[in-house]
């Protein structure tokens, strides 16, 4: 947790025995490990709200470009109803009807029996 080594760890054992003896010694230990329990919980606390935070600001964002998305999209409707809406020139026109002048087959089949 601090970055001890097992050596440093017994050296810190027998000067808290040697200071305090062996009667206060499971004491301040019990009262010390709670101590740094306590500790422990208090940073996972602080790293879960900052998470939850960070996490707060992420949706914020999101629900922002979601909003803009929506905008842009409501537009690109707009425009595709209004030009549905609108009347094309081909259809205000009356159709122009394309007739091919039919040929006068009689007069050559006449003239080819004479």
């Amino acid at each position: 947790m601090f970055g001890l080594g097992f050596s440093e760890i017994i050296v810190i054992l027998i000067v808290a025995l040697l200071v305090l003896g062996p009667d206060q010694l499971p004491t301040v230990a019990v009262k010390l490990g709670r101590f740094l329990a306590g500790l422990q919980r208090s940073f996972e606390d602080m790293k879960k709200d900052l998470k939850l935070d960070e996490l707060e600001r992420e949706i914020r964002s999101a629900a922002v470009d979601l909003k803009r998305m929506d905008s842009g999209v409501r537009t690109q409707i707009r425009e595709i109803v209004s030009v549905e809406n609108t009347p094309h020139e081909s259809a205000q026109e009356p159709a122009q009807k394309t007739e091919t002048p039919a040929r006068d087959t009689t007069q050559k089949t006449t003239e080819q029996e004479s």
